[in-house]
């Protein structure tokens, strides 16, 4: 149950984040739902997975403003 509850967590941060970044906060919010998911189905090992998650929705975030914003 608490494993669940990090999951929205991590899902309504991301969320959050987004929108104050000038990102659409309802397509962050689903990749990391799909990332939690993801986790809680192929890792084994329990709420640290739900960490794993967290981290790679943030490298995601991350890794796409850096795509975006790289100047051509």
């Amino acid at each position: 149950m608490l494993e669940i509850l990090l999951g929205v967590a991590v899902c309504i941060a991301s969320m959050k984040v987004a929108d104050a970044d000038g990102m659409s906060g309802g397509m962050w919010f689903g990749i990391a739902f799909l990332i939690c998911f993801l986790s809680v189905t192929l890792i084994p090992l329990p709420f640290i997975r739900m960490l794993i998650a967290g981290v790679l929705v943030i490298c995601a975030m991350v890794g796409y403003k850096f795509y975006a914003e790289r100047p051509n």
